[in-house]
């Protein structure tokens, strides 16, 4: 119900969203009452429901070399699915032919201290992102960026080329970057047991490194350094990212409303499980750059604020 209202009066969301920025004490004590909604206890494996969750997952991505995973094995459980049984399910899509991208964003970066971030290893650093990614990137062959901010995690045919020069990358998602690579080869977007409202990175913080100098709010980033465990040793990484003080003017519901009603999103669930798609992600961008341009962002900053 609080979703709905957030997705109509976006002005609603970031009041929300602002008051538990500057109450962080209060969040966990409402924060059920936010549209997360309670996690359903684990119910005895279903087979004909994941099955059928699987064979839906088959069908929007069988004309998409690269499926990039939003996950909450949470959101499973009303089917009873391990985590090893969806690692197992994920990685028989590379044989035929998919690359399979899934965010790793790793704990170390969860906190900026005096312009600095905790040391990143992209090989051992583990992930904030839930169970799925930190058996991900433990599995023979998961190539995982040398980005420390927001970092993603690949297997497939196009692991390699996506993360040959994100060692050159200075923002999140611009040049250089895993996620460019994804948005320009037309991705395919799964969100598994979870949502767009709470797992659509590209929609909620990507447009402002897209649009570059014509994104209207000022004063966007930070400058952070960051220790990279490298094959040549511990490498100093000088990186721009997104101020923590704008993720208080969110309005994520709101634009998940938008692309669902431009046809760019699709969910529903399946055996009582969320699922959802983003068919391309590139025509995503592409829709989210022109609203944004037409005045309607991701994010309802204060007026003060804008260029």
């Amino acid at each position: 119900m609080i979703g709905k209202v957030f997705s109509y009066f976006p002005g609603v969301e970031r009041l929300t969203r602002t008051v538990l920025y500057r109450h962080p004490g209060i969040k966990q004590k409402i924060k059920s009452k936010l549209g997360h909604g309670k996690v359903n206890e684990k119910a005895e494996y279903n087979e004909a429901g994941w099955q059928d969750y699987q064979d839906h997952v088959r069908h929007a991505v069988k004309d998409h070399p690269i499926v990039l995973v939003h996950s909450s094995m949470d959101g499973l459980n009303p089917i009873g699915v391990t985590v090893e049984q969806m690692l197992d399910f994920l990685l028989s899509l590379t044989a035929d032919g998919h690359t399979v991208v899934i965010p790793a964003y790793a704990i170390s970066s969860q906190k900026v201290t005096d312009g600095r971030l905790k040391k990143y290893d992209p090989q051992k650093s583990p992930c904030w992102t839930g169970m799925l990614p930190n058996y991900f990137i433990r599995t023979p062959g998961v190539i995982r960026t040398v980005y420390p901010y927001n970092s993603l995690a690949a297997i497939g045919p196009e692991a390699s080329a996506m993360m040959a020069d994100n060692d050159q990358q200075v923002y999140v998602y611009g040049d250089h970057s895993a996620w460019k690579y994804c948005v320009d080869q037309h991705a395919a977007v799964l969100f598994i047991g979870t949502t767009a409202d709470e797992a659509n990175t590209i929609q909620s913080h990507m447009i402002p490194d897209v649009m570059g100098e014509r994104w209207p709010i000022r004063d966007w980033y930070q400058e952070v350094v960051c220790p990279v465990k490298t094959d040549i040793g511990i490498v100093e990484k000088t990186i721009l990212i997104q101020k923590d003080e704008w993720v208080q003017y969110v309005a994520d519901y709101h634009m998940t409303r938008k692309l669902k009603k431009e046809g760019i999103l699709k969910e529903e669930l399946i055996s009582g499980c969320p699922f959802g798609c983003v068919d391309d992600a590139n025509a995503m961008v592409d829709c989210l750059v022109k609203l944004a341009e037409q005045g309607d962002l991701s994010f309802r900053v204060p007026g003060k604020y804008r260029k």
